[in-house]
């Protein structure tokens, strides 16, 4: 039966330190009041007190509401619904004249809020039947189901997730905040700026999408796994952007609904790290699809290959590593092939697929122009880097730029029609994985090599007589010297960081969601000269000056999320917070709702007695847990490097039994990481498999790095019976989990 919980005159207090207090107010409403049901779980050690005024943990947008706009939160009433579950009205008063909603967060049609109220109303327990231990809260007088219209949240407090239910004549909303021992109700948290809280501007951003096109983050689970390691029975030697929806399927098996990659952008000949690209916008044509290109056939991939390529492929496809040399130079051969037949098929008959080009050209010259005339003249130069060039193309004087302009006209229009074929896959492969409800993930990294068209068109932002790395810590005891250009945020500035912008506007584009590497990069960069012997410092020095620079790059990449189209709800951007980050650097990624990562080898109590492994249980909701990450062994292979002490911790929170076998250990390891209170779990595909195998082992240089594949196509994986029945243990272990 569904049950209703009307507020009582009792007043009860939160005894523990509140965001901020709010005194007793008389119940009667006065106009322009505003009203929300709160249903909270009081925190350890806390308790309620009869006849005092409550204090309330406040969420992130009511909170940013009443600082913006003048509303003071009152609590009027609250009742005990369940041991440390209370339910709280709160009621959020105008305190300045009529002049509330004015500030530049609310949206157009904000004034309508005036005649909102939100109101506590009732909902059936089965409009939230798959979260069975949701207690019943509210029920919308219509029977439409319940909308996740998206969040807001403190991760800080004690209210956290949010269920937003639209009434019928949308007039009002009922705000309800739940917890639950169990996280079986997750909705993501963002900010009021994108809420906004008035029935007008919520609904015009978000109610009439239903769910399949705007997803809060939910509690979910996904796989780690590189583009070039994906194996089909059709691909060449790599993994190819029409992968990608055959491999969402076969995770959305094992229960994982989100698919990361690491970045796809195109590298230089001979380098095989996605880290290493000679672009920050240009995908790598070795992930092209050559068989689904319009302007190609059978016939004419048979010609451009030669007998001499078929035979590479059928090598390269049923290699255990990626040969990027061999790759490279099939589809570059097609890729001619293709180019050439659209310009004498559609580009000199100016038809409907060349206007096409054309517009993909205009609009997207801001990257598209430099990297085409960087790659005509690098390869008229002998594939010779920009620092070797001629002086005039080197400074790009306007008179030489113009010359090669002209010069590689075709080559130019050659990389376009690369890069605009690319990107039609990707946007149908992304949209593709999106129907079978899965999202894509991406990686951007911190900064673009020297190397690379972006800094040589805008060589006065970066520092190029300084080298970027990390400063010293237990792992190394100078330092590392990763041999990237540190940004100039000086000089950038005084575009209002437009690289910058362009570069997350085109990765909202690319991905649901992106992991942003090295995020306390944005705060403090460890730079040295380049010259042999020198010291690092920080840029800036100072904490104050770090924390600035923080916020104001960070939050000019939150900004222009906020504006950028996609299908999911925010957080968009997840902070890749590993290794040695200030706390001012956490608070500020926090604050400005970017979820950091919860590597569990190396989340322990370091300063207790035994450095005990932390409570699972303690991590934010708006964190990423993970055994491992591309750049450490999968736990399977960790596992062996753990101390006995560690092992046995491990074992006892786990469950593992006794005497179990490689396999029980690691799907018991796989079940306790999905336990974690993390909104977002991420395993790598090795720890899926049940594998052994690196991606990356930092420090060394060679062949085992970065050219990891599946063992098998994905068509051989799912009708191996073994592995069906692991995943479907993995999956039955997801869904206890509430993922």
């Amino acid at each position: 039966m569904p049950r209703s919980y009307a507020p009582s005159t009792r007043r009860y207090s939160h005894s523990g330190p509140p965001s901020r207090a709010f005194p007793p107010r008389d119940r009667q409403s006065a106009p322009g009041d505003r009203e929300c049901a709160v249903l909270g779980r009081l925190g350890r050690g806390r308790r309620l007190v009869e006849d005092e005024p409550v204090k309330a943990q406040l969420p992130y947008g009511f909170r940013g509401l009443s600082e913006a706009h003048g509303l003071a939160y009152v609590a009027v009433g609250s009742e005990v619904v369940s041991g440390d579950q209370v339910l709280v009205l709160l009621r959020g008063r105008q305190e300045d004249d009529g002049q509330a909603l004015r500030s530049g967060i609310a949206p157009q049609g904000a004034e309508d809020f005036e005649s909102t109220h939100l109101r506590q109303l009732e909902v059936e327990q089965d409009d939230l039947r798959q979260h069975a231990r949701v207690p019943a809260l509210v029920r919308p007088p219509s029977e439409k189901p319940v909308k996740r219209l998206g969040p807001v949240a403190d991760d800080d407090h004690d209210i956290a997730n949010v269920v937003l239910l639209e009434r019928s004549e949308r007039q009002r909303l009922v705000v309800g905040v739940v917890f639950d021992e169990q996280n079986d109700l997750v909705v993501q948290p963002t900010t009021i700026s994108w809420m906004d809280l008035t029935a007008t501007g919520l609904l015009n951003r978000c109610g009439d999408k239903n769910d399949a096109t705007m997803r809060a983050m939910r509690r979910q689970s996904g796989v780690v796994l590189p583009l070039f390691s994906i194996r089909t029975r059709r691909d060449w030697g790599i993994g190819q952007i029409t992968d990608l929806p055959a491999c969402a399927a076969w995770i959305r098996r094992a229960g994982h609904r989100l698919l990361q990659v690491l970045p796809p952008h195109e590298l230089s000949a001979g380098e095989t790290s996605p880290y290493g690209a000679l672009t920050a916008f240009g995908l790598d044509p070795v992930y092209m699809d050559v068989e689904a290109i319009a302007d190609l056939d059978a016939a004419a991939i048979a010609g451009a290959l030669g007998m001499d390529g078929q035979r590479t492929l059928e090598r390269v496809r049923m290699a255990d590593r990626v040969d990027y040399r061999e790759v490279r130079g099939l589809k570059a051969k097609v890729l001619r092939a293709a180019f050439d037949r659209f310009h004498e098929r559609e580009w000199s008959q100016d038809t409907a697929r060349a206007k096409s080009l054309a517009e993909f050209i205009r609009h997207e010259r801001l990257w598209l122009d430099d990297l085409s005339l960087y790659q005509a003249i690098r390869e008229s130069s002998g594939g010779w880097g920009w620092t070797t060039w001629a002086e005039g193309l080197r400074t790009r004087v306007s008179g030489a730029v113009d010359e090669a302009r002209s010069q590689h006209a075709r080559r130019m229009l050659e990389v376009a029609y690369v890069q605009w074929t690319l990107l039609g896959q990707w946007g149908a492969a992304r949209g593709s994985m999106n129907d079978l409800g899965v999202e894509l993930m991406g990686d951007l990294p911190f900064v673009v090599c020297e190397e690379s068209a972006d800094v040589w068109a805008r060589a006065s932002q970066f520092q190029l007589r300084l080298s970027l790395g990390a400063p010293p810590d237990a792992f190394s005891a100078n330092g590392q010297d990763w041999g990237l250009p540190p940004y100039d945020w000086t000089a950038m500035k005084t575009d209002d960081l437009a690289w910058v912008r362009s570069r997350i506007a085109h990765a909202a584009r690319l991905y649901d969601r992106f992991r942003l590497d090295h995020a306390v990069g944005y705060f403090r960069q460890w730079v040295r000269e380049k010259e042999a012997g020198s010291q690092g410092r920080f840029d800036p020095e100072g904490a104050d000056a770090q924390q600035a620079r923080g916020l104001w790059v960070l939050g000019a990449i939150v900004e222009q999320l906020s504006s950028a189209a996609g299908r999911v709800a925010p957080p968009r951007a997840i902070a890749e917070d590993l290794g040695v980050v200030p706390p001012f650097a956490r608070k500020a990624l926090r604050d400005l709702g970017m979820p950091g990562y919860r590597v569990l080898p190396w989340e322990k109590e370091w300063e207790e007695e035994g450095t005990p492994f932390r409570d699972l249980g303690s991590f934010p909701r708006e964190s990423v847990a993970a055994w491992s990450t591309h750049d450490t062994a999968p736990i399977i292979a960790w596992w062996d490097e753990f101390s006995d002490a560690d092992r046995a911790q491990l074992s006892a929170r786990a469950g593992v039994p006794e005497g179990a076998s490689d396999e029980e250990r690691s799907l018991a390891l796989l079940g306790d990481l999905y336990r974690a209170s993390s909104d977002l779990v991420l395993v790598l595909a090795q720890e899926l498999l049940g594998v052994r195998a690196r991606i990356n082992t930092p420090g060394t240089v060679g062949g085992d790095n970065w050219t990891w594949r599946l063992p098998r196509p994905i068509e051989d994986l799912e009708q191996d019976p073994l592995l069906v029945a692991r995943l479907d243990a993995i999956r039955v272990l997801v869904e206890k989990a509430g993922r």
